[in-house]
């Protein structure tokens, strides 16, 4: 969902060059092609995290049917998680999707994408943040809210020892 989110903001707020983007003349009834949008995603997963893995397989889904060349990259430590994000603004990418889970360390290096206009979203972690830190939306919701009704359903269930 935040690739496809991220993608239509790279489209609403100009994404590539306006010689890429398809013209929508004649009447052949023919769809009007769509530029190719790269995008990467940089999460603080480590290596065989299922549920990452599930998170990377579905946005590669949504990207290959929505024409995004998608990138996927991961860091559990957070100062390589930022030289991730800051290889995709070197590689001029048109959107970046990234999480939060250490938010100092992503400060700065979310501020250079903004600088290079290259749109953010935030996922998963960090929500308080993204607006912050210049994103565009965040999807996810608040740590503790989540551990919150965890803690509920938990003591509703009359469990003790989780």
């Amino acid at each position: 969902m935040a690739v496809i989110a991220l993608a239509a903001g790279c489209s609403n707020s100009g994404g590539k060059d306006s010689e890429n983007k398809a013209s929508a003349g004649g009447s052949g009834g023919k769809a009007a092609s769509t530029p190719r949008l790269k995008i990467a995603m940089v999460t603080h997963s480590g290596e065989g995290d299922t549920f990452w893995d599930i998170v990377q397989s579905g946005a590669k889904q949504a990207a290959s049917k929505d024409n995004v060349d998608f990138l996927y990259s991961n860091d559990k430590e957070a100062g390589g998680q930022a030289q991730l994000v800051q290889a995709a603004i070197d590689k001029k990418v048109d959107g970046i999707v990234v999480t939060l889970a250490k938010p100092d360390a992503m400060k700065d290096v979310l501020a250079k994408a903004e600088q290079a206009g290259i749109p953010v979203v935030t996922i998963n972690s960090g929500a308080e943040f993204s607006k912050q830190f210049g994103a565009l939306a965040h999807f996810g919701q608040g740590e503790s809210v989540a551990g919150e009704a965890v803690g509920e359903e938990l003591n509703n269930r009359g469990l003790k020892k989780a």
